[in-house]
């Protein structure tokens, strides 16, 4: 087994979204973007998280699957889990809390993909293996404590992968070919997760008392109305509230994210009101003045 300190140097920096650690003042209990720094070379004394994406490019390259002790079995969700990836010939490293017990499963891919095809695919996985929890990876900002981090409640974060896979997996990363098994294996549970209500031109959207959402993420009508209400808020006073009122050089960053989710939000909104929207405004036009 690798010391904490060796594998934060041997694989934390290949599995980060951007060089990039925040730590935690109070235990484990919140990483604030003002504590936030660049990637050192050894692991901080106090508990430490990576982001998970990179915002900027609104992508990421890592697959991260966080199995929570609170939500069931996780020794026997993650072996199975193991197989699973090793039947699809994904590479990954694992690694576990030494005081909790909770483990990460990093699934590192060569490209970059969109953040919302790599939440839609841990939401899938996460209907399968209720142990999976998607928080870290259902937002933009998510972040996840990396293999030798200092874990929340003392002790580290080891690696439990052998070191060889553990290697082959950060230095050759998994190919679009695994991406493709994923989305063969979990089709049922993505079609599941991805079963959101549909715009009907001006009527609202329809309910179904099937689709759930799993647990850590929000469910998908209560996301599109919070993202329609911040692109309210942000034509009405151009965005500037009490998170980047007190720091407005991090203005940027506070709202890169949720003007990206707004964006998309507001588009498929529009798209879905083509028709008759624009028959109104020939209509409009037609009228004698």
């Amino acid at each position: 087994m690798i010391a904490a300190a060796e594998a934060w140097r041997a694989v934390t920096p290949s599995l980060a979204g951007t060089p990039h650690v925040r730590t935690s003042r109070d235990g484990g209990r919140t990483f604030p973007a003002r504590h936030a720094r660049p990637l050192p070379a050894a692991p901080p004394e106090i508990p430490a998280t990576v982001p998970v994406y990179d915002a900027a490019a609104a992508a990421g390259q890592l697959l991260v699957l966080d199995l929570d002790p609170s939500r069931g079995d996780v020794d026997h969700q993650a072996a199975e889990l193991g197989q699973l990836l090793e039947r699809l010939g994904a590479r990954y490293v694992a690694d576990v809390a030494t005081s909790t017990g909770g483990r990460h499963i990093l699934i590192p891919f060569a490209s970059p993909l969109l953040w919302l095809e790599l939440r839609d695919l841990c939401r899938a996985i996460a209907a399968r293996f209720p142990v999976v929890d998607p928080a870290p990876i259902c937002s933009l900002g998510g972040q996840i404590s990396p293999p030798g981090s200092r874990a929340k409640r003392g002790g580290w974060r080891v690696l439990s992968t052998p070191v060889d896979s553990t290697l082959a997996a950060v230095e050759r990363p998994n190919e679009p070919e695994v991406w493709a098994g994923l989305l063969r294996e979990f089709a049922a549970e993505l079609q599941q997760v991805e079963n959101v209500p549909r715009w009907n031109h001006f009527r609202q959207p329809q309910r179904s008392s099937t689709t759930t959402a799993p647990r850590g993420c929000p469910a998908p009508a209560a996301a599109l109305r919070s993202a329609l209400s911040l692109s309210r808020r942000l034509a009405r006073d151009g965005g500037i509230g009490h998170a980047t009122r007190a720091a407005p050089k991090y203005a940027w960053r506070f709202w890169a994210p949720r003007l990206a989710a707004s964006r998309r939000a507001v588009s498929d909104r529009l798209r879905s009101l083509e028709g008759p929207s624009w028959a109104v405004r020939e209509a409009l036009r037609a009228r004698p003045a």
